[in-house]
This record gives C-alpha cells, sequence and structure tokens, in this order.
C-alpha cells in the first residue's frame, strides 16, 4: 500500500560507463586506486556490508576523479528521467527539484556480500560496478532487487525479484525503495563498487 513506487521492480535502467567516457576500464582502475587511499572502515557498523570494506565520506568531494564520476552520473539520472518521464507514479511525478548526489565506495572480499536493505534517505539510488565478480557459480556476486527485506516473515518464496550480473563499468539505477543485496560469492578476489544516492534536499 506504501504509495511511494508501487511497482519498484518496473523502475530499474542499466546504463555503461563506456556511453560516457572513452576508456572505460582505465577510469574503473583510476577510481579503485584512488578509492583505496581513503580511510576504509572494515564492517561498518549499521551498514549492509559483510566481509568488505567500505568508505565513510562522500566518495564524489573526496577523490581527484569524484567530480568526473559525478558529472557522468548527473547525465545518466537526467536519462532515467527521461525514460520514465510519462510514468504515473509519485516516484517520478514528485521527483525532487533540489538534490544532492551522495556517494560511497565498497569492496567486498571473498565470502563478502551486502544485507538487503534499503536506503531510506535517498530517492533513487544507484551502483557503479569498477571490479567484478567472474563467478564459480552462476548468481555469486550478483546483485538481486526485490521486495523482500527486514527480515520479514516469507509467506511465498516466488515473491517477485530480478537478478542482474554485473561486468565492470556497468550502472545500475532503481528507486531507493526497493530492497536489494549482494549475493555472496567464494571466488578469491575483490568486488569493487561505487553506490550512490540522489537524496533531496527539498521535496517542493
Amino acid at each position: 500500500p506504501y504509495p511511494f513506487c508501487k511497482n519498484p521492480l518496473d523502475y530499474i535502467m542499466i546504463d555503461k560507463l563506456s556511453n560516457y567516457t572513452k576508456n572505460s576500464r582505465e577510469f574503473t582502475k583510476r577510481i579503485i586506486s584512488q578509492a583505496e587511499r581513503q580511510p576504509l572502515i572494515w564492517e561498518p557498523v549499521n551498514k549492509s556490508t559483510i566481509s568488505g570494506f567500505q568508505t565513510n565520506n562522500n566518495i564524489f568531494d573526496s577523490i581527484e576523479l569524484g567530480a568526473p564520476l559525478k558529472a557522468i552520473l548527473t547525465s545518466v539520472i537526467q536519462s532515467y528521467r527521461q525514460k520514465f518521464r510519462t510514468e504515473n507514479s509519485i516516484f517520478i511525478k514528485m521527483w525532487p527539484k533540489k538534490s544532492k548526489l551522495a556517494g560511497w565506495y565498497v569492496r567486498l572480499i571473498a565470502s563478502g556480500y551486502q544485507r538487503s536493505h534499503i536506503h531510506p534517505a535517498g530517492w533513487m539510488s544507484g551502483v557503479v560496478y569498477l571490479k567484478t565478480v567472474d563467478a564459480l557459480n552462476d548468481n555469486e556476486g550478483a546483485l538481486e532487487l526485490s521486495l523482500h527485506g527486514n527480515n520479514m516473515h516469507v509467506f511465498n518464496s516466488d515473491y517477485p525479484k530480478t537478478i542482474f550480473k554485473p561486468n565492470c563499468g556497468d550502472i545500475i539505477l532503481f528507486p531507493s525503495s526497493l530492497f536489494h543485496k549482494t549475493i555472496p560469492f567464494n571466488t578469491t578476489t575483490d568486488r569493487c563498487i561505487v553506490a550512490f544516492d540522489l537524496c533531496p534536499n527539498n521535496l517542493r
């Protein structure tokens, strides 16, 4: 019954860094290098990251490539709004006139994952994939988006969900009210992302 975005799985969009920069592989490597020089917190308290590190500052303000990445994501968000502009949803029709982009870097190691969660401070959320997992099993390291989270009781295991298997340079956008989690992986590698929220400054 929550009216913000009644069918959030219908509002997922996939894009690629390669659509906005010539050498996306080098771009992602440089972001990782710069992010790794920031203070990293192991399994930060009250966060969803398990067996991984996370920055606590706004990545767009703290690394040299933060501003160029922010500019790219601003363009991606404009494409997102254009794609869904005719939808009859509060999520689209009441899009905040004033907003800010907040982002953070996450590095998961083998056996790492992120618990199912939402971003209550955000309006729209997203992930930029900097380094992905060559999975030993089909969905290891993939992103699951669904209507289940917060340890709510499952009456029917066939609840609506979708699995996204990312490649390096992929960008995914979705409503901040949509539960999402990382499926654990056992491959001996790192999985590196920048997660971000478009946060409203003023809803009027």
